[in-house]
């Protein structure tokens, strides 16, 4: 079932999600990277963006990279995630201490993934 992708309804936009989801779940990587683009699209164009809403959706995008070992695109999804929590709710919010967490992660698998140590004692922070 296709939608319309100029649909600016939020319901619509939401559904996205669900497709994003139920594609992801089933290993069908690129229908979940095409829906949760469709989604995040959907946000950016409403004129009061929901940032909390555009931060969820850039770590489902996220969970398509890990899932392909493309590390360095789900960094940088992490961290536009991490950038929406930081204007959100600030540096000690238990979403921005997530985003962190998140990073410190992908930067743990990068290392046995690429093989080098990590060096980015930022991310150190909430060991």
């Amino acid at each position: 079932m296709e939608l319309n992708e100029s649909n600016e309804n939020s319901k619509g936009s939401k559904f996205y999600k669900c497709l994003g989801h139920a594609y992801l779940k089933k290993g069908k990587i690129e229908g979940a990277l095409k829906y949760f683009r469709l989604r995040l699209q959907e946000i950016e164009k409403v004129n009061s963006r929901d940032q909390s809403a555009e931060a969820i959706c850039y770590n489902n995008i996220v969970s398509v990279y890990e899932s392909q070992g493309k590390y360095e695109k789900a960094l940088e999804y992490f961290e536009k995630s991490l950038d929406m929590w930081i204007k959100i709710h600030g540096e000690e919010h238990p979403h921005t201490a997530a985003s962190y967490n998140n990073i410190g992660l992908v930067y743990y698998l990068m290392s046995f993934y690429y093989g080098f140590s990590m060096r980015n004692n930022n991310f150190l922070i909430l060991v």
